[in-house]
């Protein structure tokens, strides 16, 4: 199963072959412009993810003792 944040970066990744499909260097622009929404999208998810992986240990719990 995917993560969030490989979902999110397999978006920036189909924006930027999109990009390099095209000859209108507007549309490029537009794709590429969404490329990095999504790129930006996945990094914040992945601090999200790293910060929840950590609760548990911040909190005193050990990761066997979660369902």
């Amino acid at each position: 199963m995917k993560s969030r944040a490989e979902t999110l970066q397999k978006k920036a990744d189909e924006c930027e072959r999109a990009a390099a499909r095209v000859a209108d260097p507007h549309v490029q622009a537009s794709y590429r412009r969404m490329s990095r929404q999504w790129h930006e999208m996945a990094e914040r998810q992945r601090v999200i993810d790293e910060a929840l992986a950590d609760v548990p240990k911040t909190i005193g719990i050990e990761s066997s003792a979660m369902p």
